[in-house]
């Protein structure tokens, strides 16, 4: 996107995998920034699954892999506010809806996440105007 050629990353590459196979290539055409795993929940004793946020330049999707299906997605014309708090990245929608929230445990995936979001959401911002 910005004419850089970076080094391979598997973590990368795998997530951008997800991205253009989730819910049958549904996001195929998104240009992906960033991902963060999510602890594993299981459900049930003989279910766990995967779950991971991907950060695009138009959304924010919660995919589970085992499925490869999205648990939900929030489009940034819908976004209204990303909050960091203790436990997490609070989302709000338009009108002031309580949107998904993205449990992060750990500082650091909180700031980078935050901080991420904060990019794709000005790079959408600025193609607006």
């Amino acid at each position: 996107r910005d004419g850089i050629i970076r080094p391979y990353n598997h973590d990368e590459a795998e997530a951008q995998i997800w991205l253009k196979t989730a819910n049958r290539g549904q996001y195929y055409n998104d240009q992906y920034i960033s991902h963060i795993l999510l602890a594993c929940d299981s459900r049930s004793v003989n279910e766990s699954k995967e779950r991971v946020v991907i950060i695009t330049y138009s959304r924010i999707i919660l995919l589970n892999t085992s499925s490869m299906t999205t648990e939900w997605e929030v489009r940034f014309e819908e976004l209204q506010a990303i909050t960091m708090e203790r436990t997490g990245l609070a989302l709000t929608l338009r009108g002031g809806v309580q949107g998904p929230f993205v449990p992060l445990r750990n500082a650091s995936d909180r700031k980078k996440m935050y901080n991420e979001l904060g990019v794709a959401v000005n790079e959408f911002n600025r193609k607006l105007r």
